[in-house]
């Protein structure tokens, strides 16, 4: 900053313009003047720019071009009260001053002393009831309190008083006129209440984003000839006339001005502070503890989409409905039947259709029984079953001609199945199971042939040497549906959170007492890691302890968390990303489940990827959770040991896309102007 002031101002603003929309100026070549030791009333009416104004001299928002000069040598010398009330309504009165007071460095003993002051000042006899339980004008006298905390030198506020009632707005100007006095304090004041800003020392009356005239209250009276300031007032802005320092120019005129050059000074530190972390992290755990829905959706949430993902996804279909009609024999025979002789025998007295049926009902299959063939056939159609199977009168017989490869066989003597069409999958299993059931009743019968018992065995040794124990789809996909829920908790919760603080101004106030963006970051990502990690240990509880998942103890498990905190750090990164993005939490939503989504609909998850066409298979193999989902499987279930190959390349892409994400929200800082901040 620049301490030298040769008319003693505390702050200097010259040739100001600013817009947000194109040929439409809020603030139009403005040029301010505010003495030291001065309480300076900023008189216009709503949307003439003054909070704009405002913005830009604490440094939330900048200048399109002009110059911004502030008498002091650093940020706790400034005290700032935006229009909106930005504060956290998870914070008590007491908790939101003790949070300002840690981000100006101020010590206990002083915090405590000056709370006692101000809510002694500001008639605040609520220092322990919660935010957002407050009143409007309780709230605005809090946040009048959080912009006197740290006793700053220079004290901005944006209509402070709105809201309040007569006695206490008096009380509170008697006090600002007490400081300045006293403690050559500086203070600007916007209202749009005339009989306020009479009481100010100096009055700049704005109007279409332009200072008009700054002069003592009693100037404006003398040169209007009129003992109301109200119909001075009105009489300027009658005037098409800008005055400012004696010259004069044209409304118009100012309109068509264009500067090319903007010099503002940071005021913000560009290091890292304990102390503003230490803030940040004692207001996000008080936030976290005390927001129910961020507790449910971390904590809560998690457990119940675990339960019932292991209980659901991924398990062997049980119960379907497969109607029977047996010509063979009666079914209720079959209860108690079992295979005593060979198929090979020239006489066979089993009847195999019931070890058939029991088959089935060892795999877990209802059997409904029918009364003929085409009672089968139509309960298929009508969709009332899954599948219908017929047993004409000399099946037994039939499959003894097959074995011995008589040429009487007929295929009229071998089973009849009417599959139907529900869904794919509960298709492949029937039929899948089916042929099995088939397989279990030759087995049954040729095991009791003392020379060919082994006949039908596959003359192949098997060996598995990864992942012997998947035996269920579930088996082979958790981990990948593990990362999923991680990836998409994580960047809801950061993108939630920062969506709530940009939306609320919250880090725009904080900015003003000299927190940094990445300070910010810093400590959402140390609170929320926490939260993930005791996440992250019940969802693996859930799935390997209290379900039959299955997992191989090898070199590289105790890697298993160190995957999970990967994939935290990529959810909040991109969660980040996405609260710059959005506007709103239906934006946030869409985003975060979106992404989500796609990761699921091509990553594996549902279908293989060796299924996709090649160049979206590249895609989809290096997705970030489906690297992360494949890396916890190996890691897990298949037991690959740290050194893999595999292992190593997943890891190594694993970082990279934390790498990736930072890239990301660092380029969007730049290329979308205050990403996570909104003003107020």
């Amino acid at each position: 900053m620049d301490s030298n002031s040769t008319y003693n101002l505390a702050l200097k603003v010259s040739g100001a313009f600013k817009s947000f929309k194109k040929n439409k100026n809020v603030i139009n070549n403005l040029h301010m003047n505010v003495p030291k030791g001065v309480i300076y009333g900023l008189l216009g009416p709503s949307g003439c720019g003054k909070t704009t104004l405002l913005s830009s001299i604490v440094g939330t928002q900048s200048l399109d071009s002009g110059n911004i000069i502030l008498e002091t040598d650093s940020i706790a010398d400034i005290g700032f009260m935006p229009q909106e009330l930005c504060l956290d309504q998870y914070l008590s009165v007491r908790d939101t001053l003790k949070y300002y007071g840690t981000l100006y460095n101020m010590k206990k003993e002083e915090i405590k002393k000056r709370i006692e002051e101000l809510c002694d000042i500001l008639d605040i006899d609520f220092v322990n009831s919660f935010i957002k339980h407050l009143s409007g004008g309780q709230s605005r006298r809090v946040s009048i309190a959080v912009s006197l905390l740290h006793d700053p030198n220079i004290i901005i506020l944006d209509e402070p008083t709105v809201g309040l009632d007569p006695i206490l707005s008096k009380k509170i100007w008697d006090y600002f006129a007490e400081i300045v006095e006293q403690k050559n304090k500086t203070i600007i004041i916007t209202t749009h209440y005339i009989q306020e800003a009479s009481q100010a020392d100096l009055i700049g009356l704005m109007r279409h984003g332009i200072i008009m005239e700054e002069a003592p209250p009693k100037s404006f009276l003398i040169k209007y000839n009129t003992d109301f300031l109200e119909d001075a007032f009105l009489e300027m802005c009658n005037n098409p006339t800008v005055f400012y320092e004696g010259r004069s120019s044209s409304i118009s005129d100012c309109l068509k001005k264009k500067h090319n050059f903007f010099e503002k000074t940071d005021r913000r530190n560009s290091y890292l502070s304990s102390h503003r972390i230490k803030a940040l992290l004692q207001k996000n755990f008080l936030v976290s503890c005390r927001d129910f829905m961020y507790f449910f959706f971390v904590y809560l949430l998690p457990i119940v989409q675990v339960i019932l993902l292991n209980t659901t996804i991924g398990n062997k279909l049980e119960f379907i409905n497969i109607a029977v009609s047996n010509k063979e024999t009666n079914l209720t025979r079959c209860s108690n039947f079992n295979v005593s002789s060979c198929l090979y025998d020239n006489y066979i007295n089993e009847t195999l259709s019931c070890d058939f049926v029991n088959s089935l009902k060892d795999l877990e299959y209802n059997i409904e029984y029918v009364n003929d063939f085409n009672e089968g056939i139509m309960a298929v159609d009508n969709g009332w079953v899954d599948a219908f199977i017929y047993f004409p009168n000399n099946y037994s017989k039939g499959m003894h001609q097959y074995i011995e490869q008589d040429e009487q066989f007929s295929l009229d003597s071998v089973s009849f199945i009417h599959v139907g069409n529900r869904d794919f999958i509960t298709k492949q299993q029937v039929i899948m199971d089916l042929n099995k059931a088939t397989n279990n009743v030759l087995l049954n019968t040729i095991s009791h042939c003392y020379s060919t018992k082994n006949v039908l065995n596959v003359p192949m040794k098997l060996q598995k040497e990864y992942g012997a124990k998947i035996n269920l789809r579930r088996h082979g996909t958790i981990g990948k549906d593990l990362i999923l829920l991680t990836f998409y908790f994580s960047s809801a919760c950061s993108a939630s959170f920062m969506l709530l603080e940009k939306l609320d101004g919250l880090l725009s106030r904080s900015m003003v007492a000299g927190v940094t963006l990445l300070e910010v970051m810093i400590a959402l990502l140390i609170i929320q890691s926490f939260g993930f990690f005791l996440q992250n240990i019940i969802m693996v509880l859930i799935s390997y302890v209290c379900y039959d998942n299955p997992y191989e103890i090898s070199s590289g498990l105790y890697l298993v968390f160190f995957v999970f905190i990967i994939t935290s750090w990529n959810g909040f990164i991109y969660g980040l990303i996405v609260a710059g993005l959005s506007r709103n939490s239906t934006e946030v939503m869409f985003l975060t489940f979106g992404y989500g989504l796609v990761q699921v609909l091509i990553g594996g998850v549902m279908w293989p990827i060796e299924a996709q066409v090649w160049f979206l298979r590249i895609v989809s193999y290096n997705l970030p959770m489906t690297v992360n989902g494949r890396l916890l499987t190996n890691l897990v279930v298949k037991g690959l040991p740290l050194g893999h190959p595999e292992i190593v390349i997943d890891f190594v892409k694993s970082i990279a896309h934390i790498f990736v994400h930072i890239g990301a929200v660092f380029s969007l800082k730049y290329i979308k102007n205050d990403s996570w901040i909104i003003h107020k």
